[in-house]
Formats: C-alpha cells, sequence, structure tokens
C-alpha cells in the first residue's frame, strides 16, 4: 500500500490508496485489504482520517465516493457521460451512517463491478 493524494481536488487529507492490478482472467491481483473480485483497473483509495473512500474507474475518473460528512456519490464512467447519460447514478448530500456505508458499497458492485471490503470505514457503536 502506498500513500497518495485522493483525486478528489476538495480535500487536503493525505490517503491511503491500494493501485489494483489485473490477472489474466481480468481478474484482480491486490494486497488482503481489498476483497479478489475487484473489476479491472479500479482503483479504491480511503482518506487518512479513514472517513472517506474514493473509487475511481480505469480511465482515471472518480465513480464513487463515499463520505460519512457529505455521503454518496455514484457516478457513471467519463465515457458513458460523454455518450449522453446523466452523471449520478445514485448520489445523496448528507451525512452517511453505516447504512449509507452498506448501500455504497452494494451499488459500487452493481453499477461497476468493484466489491469495497467493508472493514475500510468505521462506525462507533
Amino acid at each position: 500500500m502506498s500513500i497518495a493524494m485522493p483525486k478528489d481536488a476538495s480535500s487536503l487529507a493525505c490517503a491511503f490508496k491500494v493501485k489494483l492490478r489485473c490477472r489474466m482472467n481480468d481478474r484482480m491481483t491486490i494486497p488482503q485489504e481489498i476483497d479478489d473480485d475487484v473489476a479491472c483497473g479500479h482503483e479504491v483509495v480511503v482518506s487518512a482520517a479513514g472517513d472517506t473512500v474514493w473509487v475511481n474507474g480505469g480511465d482515471g475518473s472518480c465513480v464513487g465516493r463515499f463520505s460519512k460528512r457529505f455521503g454518496i456519490d455514484v457516478h457513471r464512467t467519463v465515457a458513458e457521460m460523454l455518450a449522453g447519460a446523466d452523471q449520478c447514478l445514485f448520489c445523496t448530500h448528507e451525512p452517511a451512517d453505516a447504512a449509507a456505508w452498506a448501500t455504497f458499497r452494494a451499488d459500487m458492485a452493481k453499477h461497476h463491478g468493484v466489491v469495497v471490503p467493508e472493514r475500510l470505514i468505521t462506525f462507533s457503536t
């Protein structure tokens, strides 16, 4: 795992970045922190504070963001938007809780084939 700045320009925090690599069968070979069945070419970035996760597509665009403070953004790819599709697949604009985290993870798997590990974000009980 290497340290990198998130692609979201609104955040100045350092982030932990897991760069995903493709295998011959178009599945991922990645560190234990991320599940094995992440779609080829995606990148998952976690803020150093552990309160925000970005999912970047193979083209470098942000296709998903979860923030405890700002909510959920699940977006289409740049190619889809250039073809005329709307940006948002599922977006909220309010603080996010554990239920919203589960929704974000499910939508990333549904729309982009990315399995975001549950343990990347924790909530106080």
